[in-house]
């Protein structure tokens, strides 16, 4: 079972550090991105609202995202590729909303927004685990840092942001 958002919060380990540097390489990004931990909710809130985000993650994941998606549903289909994805989902999407409730307030704008984010790694993942993608893909490192309780927030001003 995945700890969904249990180390929100705490501080950064080696092992969140390698997984962020390893992400944030499958993104394209050099070792000049900071890697820092929000400090609380105030900040998590301006990381999420920030005007001045990097695009690249955004758009690695989305062009990531869509070429899976057209693969996927080539080779099997899009009947048997919802319902893969489907079974997935039914399996997670709760404990996943519960966990951000426990971690951030329940039913807090904040642990929605997590709650959001938590079901699209999963959901990347599942893609990326169907199309059998190596490891070093960007939706499995990705998946990595959330397997490790940690809610990635994105890249600000050349720092990675995550709680």
């Amino acid at each position: 079972m995945i700890p969904w958002f249990d180390r929100l919060g705490q501080l950064l380990d080696s092992d969140d550090e390698v997984a962020a540097r390893a992400y944030l390489e499958a993104l394209g990004y050099d070792k000049s991105v900071e890697i820092r931990l929000a400090a609380d909710t105030s900040q998590i809130d301006a990381s999420i609202r920030a005007p001045d985000w990097d695009t690249v993650w955004w758009t690695v994941e989305e062009d990531a995202r869509n070429l899976l998606q057209r693969d996927l549903h080539a080779q099997l289909g899009e009947k048997e590729l919802m319902a893969k994805l489907s079974e997935q989902a039914l399996q997670q999407d709760e404990a996943i909303y519960q966990a951000a409730c426990r971690g951030l307030g329940s039913d807090s704008p904040l642990s929605r927004a997590a709650a959001g984010a938590g079901a699209m790694a999963r959901y990347d993942h599942a893609l990326a685990s169907l199309a059998q993608m190596p490891a070093t893909h960007v939706f499995m490192r990705k998946y990595r840092l959330v397997e490790r309780g940690r809610w990635p927030l994105g890249v600000i001003r050349n720092v990675f942001c995550l709680y």
